[in-house]
């Protein structure tokens, strides 16, 4: 079994190796949400590959080194508001993500921020880069911070090479070699 397992995950990674670079810096991730609604995207949502554990883009020697921080929230999931506990039930449909994330790290907005999507049973850890950024004025108003006006994100991935299990939800942020990881408090269950 496990040699299976490690066999689709060495052909997803060559896969999605071949389709994307790996982003260069690691992803830092935003904490406790405040502002709430979701704002509607200003910009156009990409298409994005998956990036597998292997290419984690961070500095830290795993996912749990990366330390808490930052401000998050998970707005929508699919098009519909995003709750508690959300469901995909094919997983070679989309995932569309969108919500804030915002952190303030070495002084600056983080120009790189990632999804990260952690396994409840499987531990494992599944980043998908953020697709746009698109203002929200109300995030920026909210946490006082004027730096935060871009914080809106989208995230379009493929969830295909996912194990079934429920995700905590969360974005990593990073600056440089420094990231954060903020915990959106949901999660999504593949089936």
């Amino acid at each position: 079994m496990k040699k299976l397992i490690l066999a689709g995950s060495l052909i997803a990674i060559a896969t999605l190796s071949a389709c994307q670079k790996a982003p260069e810096a690691p992803p830092p991730p935003p904490s406790a949400a405040k502002p709430t609604g979701a704002a509607p995207a200003e910009a156009p949502v990409e298409t994005a590959a998956a990036v597998m554990s292997s290419q984690i883009p961070t500095g830290h020697a795993a996912v749990k080194d990366i330390p808490e921080g930052g401000f998050c929230s998970l707005d929508g999931f699919n098009g519909q508001p995003a709750i508690e506990e959300s469901v995909l039930t094919d997983r070679e449909a989309p995932l569309a993500l969108s919500g804030w994330a915002a952190a303030e790290i070495d002084g600056k907005f983080p120009p790189q921020s990632y999804l990260l999507l952690v396994g409840n049973t499987t531990k494992s850890a599944w980043f998908a880069p953020i697709s746009s950024r698109f203002k929200r004025p109300d995030v920026a108003q909210s946490l006082n911070n004027p730096m935060f006006e871009e914080a809106g994100v989208n995230v379009l991935a493929n969830a295909a090479p996912l194990l079934a299990d429920v995700y905590q939800i969360k974005f990593v942020m990073t600056q440089g070699k420094n990231s954060v990881v903020c915990d959106t408090k949901k999660r999504i269950k593949l089936g």
